[in-house]
């Protein structure tokens, strides 16, 4: 027991050295990268401020995280991928006022629109994709649609589904339904329901 207190002292010590390492080399990278391409510096940020949001982010049996931070966290990962591919992509986000104080387990949300991103095609105006939250007395959801890539692959998908049910289950027991699915085979939903 002693043996595995001093491994769990140590790994907890080495995870906060990692992340100040990171956030070193970011922060470098962010000062050279600036003066020959402004794009490329901008989104060293935003994948420093997303990484910290990710590595501070808490679900615990203390209060949970308000979305309003996460919020911010998905317009940095929607203009991140537009650096990143260098073109338009095309995402309705219908996000109400009063969602930001709802508090809600991290990275879900993240998680959802990563996948859009990584799989979906966002490239035709005429279909865009949506992230839309909603929030109501009895009832909390997030959907999420898009058309589906031709050029997709799926590796790490289902585990990123596996771990949000997981989640979801752990911070709700059996008050919430979560289902994906393809339809037309042209579109991909996700729907997540929160009986509050």
């Amino acid at each position: 027991m002693e043996n595995e207190l001093s491994i769990a002292q140590y790994d907890y010590l080495r995870a906060q050295i990692n992340p100040h390492l990171l956030f070193n080399t970011l922060s470098f990278l962010y000062d050279s990268i600036r003066k020959y391409n402004e794009d490329a510096g901008q989104a060293v940020l935003n994948l420093a401020d997303l990484m910290r949001f990710s590595l501070e982010a808490r679900e615990s049996n203390e209060e949970l995280p308000r979305l309003e931070e996460e919020i911010k966290q998905i317009f940095n990962l929607i203009e991140l991928n537009k650096i990143r591919k260098d073109k338009e992509q095309f995402i309705d986000v219908v996000i109400p006022e009063d969602t930001k104080q709802f508090r809600f387990i991290p990275l879900v949300i993240i998680t959802l629109l990563e996948n859009m991103l990584k799989h979906g095609n966002l490239s035709r105006p005429e279909h865009p994709g949506l992230l839309e939250l909603k929030l109501s007395y009895a009832e909390f959801s997030i959907h999420t649609r898009n058309l589906i890539s031709t050029k997709i692959h799926h590796s790490g998908f289902n585990k990123g589904m596996e771990n949000i049910e997981k989640r979801l289950r752990l911070a709700y027991g059996d008050n919430f339904t979560f289902y994906y699915e393809k339809r037309d085979a042209m579109y991909f939903y996700v729907k997540i329901e929160l009986k509050l």
